[in-house]
C-alpha cells in the first residue's frame, strides 16, 4: 500500500532556488553572539519553541514519481540538528580559528533536502561569558529576514514564559507560498507582468572589472566567500547628515554609490543590478518566516555628465518600482531548465534587529549571510543602528580577497565623495583615496635614480672590455670569442666607416644574419659615432625601399647571402667580402665625441595603420634604460641571455646589450629554428639571467 503524502506547492522564488540547488550549495547562515553565563537547556527549549511556531522550520521537499519539481512536506516533529563544542580551554586565537572553521564547515554541509530536519543548530562556547550561536538553513526555508526574526524571538523565548501561540494568528510559508502561485494567475496581475516583461527585454549586461580572473562561464563554478567591513564613524555620520538634509533613503545613497562604482570600473554605459527587495509589504507577512526576499534585475543607464543627485532620483524611482511589483516577478530559465542570471552583482539593505537582554544574557547579531544567487559580487548593507557594515559575498573563483578590499576602497571613496559633493558629475567622482592617490601620482613615480648619462652604449662595453678581456662575450654554434677579440673587430668596423665619412648623427642600416658579425656591425657602428637602423632580409622590397630612402642612410652593411634581396637604393658594405681589408685597420678604441641626445638606433613601426614610421631612440635613453635593466633582471646573477629574436624587434637590446654591459655570454640562436633551436639552448644553459 503506497504511502500519502501531503504536500504543497513550491513558492516561484523556491521554484528558482531548487534549481539553483542542484548546481550548487547554498545557504542562509547567522551568528547571535550571547553574552553571559548561558543555561544551554534553556536556550534548546527556546530553539525547539520557534521550530514548532514556524512550519518552514519543519519543512523537507521531496520529489514524487514522474516529476521533476518537489513539493513541500511540513514534518509535524521538531526535529533539528544541534552540536555543542566547548572551546572554553583554547587560547584566544586557536578558539577564534576553530569557530571560523565550524562556520565554514556548516556553510558546506550537504542537507538532504528529503530527509534530513532543515535547521542546523551548533552552539559555541568560547569563554565562560562569551558564547555563539550558528543558526545554518537551506535557503529554500530561510532568507536574511528570517535570520533576523530567530534572533529576536529566541531572546524573547529565552525569557518567558510567554502566552502560547494562537496558530490561527501565525502565518505559515505555504499559505503564502499558496498565494503567489494564485496571484500570478490573476487577470489584476497582466498589468505587472507586462511591467516586467519590458524590465527583461533589456539584455543581460556582462559586467566586468579590471580586477577579474577572467574565466569563461563553461570553466566557473560558485565558490561564495563572504568579507565584512565597518563602514568609518565619520563616513556614517556624514552619511546620516546627509540623509536628514536631502530626505533620502540610506538604501538609495548605497546602492546608487554601488552602480556609480560599477559603472565607472566596467566602462560600461548600462549596469544592471540583482536588487533583493523584502515581499513582506503587507503587514501580515511582516513575521512570515522563510524565503520571501528576492533578486529582480534594475538596470541604469548612466552618463559622464550625470550629477551624483540625479543618480539618486533615478535610482529611488526605480528601487520603488521595483519593490512595488516584486511579488508578480518571477525568475526564468533558459532553453535547457537553467535559472537564467538576473545581473552580474548584487544589492541588499537590510537593518539589523537590536541587541535583546533576556535573564541577564544579551542576545546580539554578530552576521547573517546569505548565498542565493551566483553573483559575482554582492554587496549588503547591513544598517545597526547608526553604524554601517558593508558585507560583500564574492565569487572567490573570480576575485581575490585583495581585489575586494581595492574595490571596497574605491567605493567607500566615491560614496564619500559624491554626498560632499552631489553635484559633481559621475566622470570626475575619484575612485581613489589622498593616500592612493600620493602613491599612484608621488610614490610610485620616485624613479629617480643616478646613473651614467652621459656616458654611451660603447663606451660602457669598453669598460666592461677592461674588467674582463678574456671573458667569453659571445656564443655562435661552436665559435666563441672573448670581450676582448669581440672589441678589437668592432674597433676595425669602426675604424673603416670612419674613414668612410660615419659619424655621429649618421645611420648605418644593418642586414645580417643572426651571427657574430651582426654584432661586430653594430658595435662598430656605434663606435665610430653613429645609430644603426635594423632591417629585416624577409621584408618586402618596397618596404625596404621605403625605409632606406625615408631614414636617410649613409651606408648599409650586410652580407654575401642577403644582396640580392635588398634594393640598391644606398651604397652597400658586404662584410664577409672585406675580411681582408678590415684586418689592416686598427683595433684599439677610437677617440670619438658622442653626445648623450645623440641617436643610438632607429626602429621602424610595421605600417600596419598607414605608412611605417621611425622611433628613434637617444644614447641617454638607451642607457637610462639598460641600468633599470640591469639591477630588474639580476643580470650579474645569471650567465647571460639568449638573442632568438630579430634585431628590428625592439626588446632584443634587452637580450643583446644587457649582457655584454655585465660581463655575461650572448649567445645566439640559430635563424630559421627558432622555437626548437630556443628550447636546446635553454636546456643547454640553465642559468639565464
Amino acid at each position: 500500500m503506497q504511502k500519502t503524502i501531503e504536500g504543497y506547492r513550491l513558492s516561484p522564488l523556491q521554484h528558482h532556488l531548487w534549481l539553483l540547488q542542484q548546481q550548487n550549495l547554498y545557504y542562509a547562515q547567522a551568528v547571535v553572539n550571547l553574552t553571559g553565563s548561558v543555561n544551554a537547556t534553556h536556550l534548546r527549549a527556546a530553539c525547539e519553541k520557534i521550530i514548532a511556531r514556524h512550519e518552514i522550520f519543519r519543512t523537507t521537499f521531496t520529489v514524487l514519481p514522474g516529476t521533476l519539481t518537489p513539493i513541500q512536506v511540513v514534518r509535524e516533529d521538531t526535529l533539528y540538528h544541534w552540536a555543542a563544542y566547548d572551546l572554553t580551554r583554547f587560547i584566544q586565537d586557536d578558539a577564534q580559528s576553530t569557530f571560523t572553521s565550524i562556520l565554514q564547515q556548516e556553510q558546506r554541509q550537504v542537507v538532504d533536502l528529503e530527509h534530513m530536519p532543515p535547521l542546523r543548530l551548533v552552539y559555541v562556547s568560547l569563554t565562560a561569558e562569551q558564547h555563539a550561536l550558528v543558526i545554518t538553513l537551506p535557503v529554500l526555508n530561510a532568507d536574511r529576514h528570517t535570520l533576523h526574526q530567530i534572533m529576536t524571538e529566541l531572546a524573547e523565548e529565552y525569557a518567558g514564559p510567554v502566552q502560547p501561540d494562537n496558530e490561527e494568528d501565525i502565518v505559515q510559508y505555504v499559505q503564502v507560498s499558496e498565494w503567489e502561485n494564485e496571484l500570478l494567475g490573476e487577470e489584476e496581475s497582466e498589468a505587472a507582468k507586462v511591467f516586467w516583461q519590458k524590465r527583461r527585454s533589456i539584455p543581460f549586461i556582462e559586467l566586468s572589472l579590471p580586477q577579474e580572473h577572467k574565466k569563461t562561464r563553461e570553466n566557473l563554478s560558485f565558490q561564495p566567500v563572504s568579507m565584512n567591513t565597518l563602514v568609518p564613524t565619520s563616513l556614517s555620520e556624514k552619511l546620516l547628515q546627509y540623509i536628514q538634509t536631502s530626505g533620502k533613503s540610506a538604501a538609495d545613497l548605497f546602492l546608487s554609490a554601488w552602480m556609480t562604482c560599477l559603472w565607472r570600473l566596467s566602462g560600461k554605459g548600462e549596469v544592471q543590478v540583482a536588487l533583493t527587495v523584502n515581499g513582506r509589504i503587507y503587514e501580515e507577512l511582516a513575521q512570515v518566516a522563510g524565503p520571501i526576499s528576492k533578486s529582480v534585475p534594475l538596470t541604469a543607464y548612466l552618463r559622464n555628465r550625470q550629477h551624483f543627485s540625479e543618480v539618486v532620483e533615478l535610482i529611488q524611482e526605480g528601487r520603488n518600482e521595483a519593490q512595488q511589483m516584486q511579488q508578480y516577478f518571477t525568475p526564468t530559465t533558459d532553453g535547457h531548465g537553467v535559472p537564467a542570471a538576473v545581473a552580474s552583482f548584487g544589492f541588499e539593505y537590510a537593518q539589523c534587529p537590536a541587541a535583546r537582554t533576556a535573564h541577564g544574557i544579551t542576545f546580539a547579531l554578530h552576521e547573517s549571510t546569505i548565498s542565493n544567487e551566483p553573483l559575482k559580487i554582492k554587496l549588503s548593507v547591513i544598517e545597526t543602528g547608526a553604524a554601517f557594515t558593508l558585507q560583500w559575498t564574492y565569487n572567490s573563483e573570480i576575485f581575490t580577497q585583495q581585489a575586494i578590499k581595492r574595490i571596497t576602497a574605491q567605493y567607500t571613496d566615491l560614496l564619500e565623495q559624491a554626498i560632499q559633493k552631489p553635484g559633481t558629475a559621475l566622470s570626475v567622482l575619484p575612485l581613489l583615496s589622498e593616500a592612493e592617490r600620493e602613491q599612484l601620482l608621488v610614490t610610485w613615480n620616485a624613479t629617480a635614480t643616478t646613473y651614467p648619462w652621459q656616458s654611451t652604449v660603447f663606451h660602457l662595453f669598453e669598460e666592461q672590455v677592461e674588467r674582463t678581456p678574456e671573458s667569453i662575450a659571445l656564443v655562435d654554434h661552436e665559435q666563441r670569442i672573448s670581450y676582448r677579440e669581440l672589441n678589437q673587430r668592432a674597433n676595425q668596423v669602426a675604424h673603416f666607416l670612419q674613414e668612410r665619412g660615419v659619424g655621429p648623427e649618421n645611420l648605418v642600416a644593418l642586414c645580417l644574419p643572426r651571427q657574430i658579425e651582426m654584432i661586430v656591425g653594430i658595435l662598430g657602428t656605434l663606435k665610430a659615432g653613429a645609430a644603426y637602423l635594423p632591417l629585416e632580409h624577409t621584408y618586402p622590397k618596397d618596404r625596404l625601399h621605403f625605409i632606406l630612402q625615408d631614414a636617410q642612410v649613409a651606408l648599409l652593411l650586410t652580407m654575401r647571402e642577403q644582396v640580392q634581396l635588398l634594393p640598391e637604393v644606398v651604397p652597400m658594405i658586404v662584410l664577409d667580402e672585406q675580411q681582408n681589408t678590415l684586418a689592416h685597420y686598427s683595433q684599439d678604441n677610437l677617440n670619438v665625441t658622442v653626445q648623450p641626445e645623440n641617436l643610438v638606433y632607429m626602429i621602424y613601426t610595421s605600417g600596419s595603420t598607414g605608412q611605417p614610421k621611425g622611433a628613434m631612440i637617444t644614447q641617454c635613453g638607451l642607457v637610462n634604460y639598460l641600468t633599470w635593466a640591469n639591477d630588474f633582471y639580476a643580470v650579474k646573477d645569471g650567465c647571460g641571455a639568449p638573442v632568438h629574436s630579430s634585431l628590428a624587434f625592439d626588446l632584443t637590446v634587452t637580450s643583446l646589450f644587457l649582457p655584454l654591459l655585465a660581463g655575461r655570454c650572448v649567445m645566439l640562436v640559430p635563424e630559421g629554428q627558432n622555437i626548437e633551436a630556443l628550447a636546446a639552448v635553454m636546456k643547454q644553459a640553465q642559468n639565464f639571467s
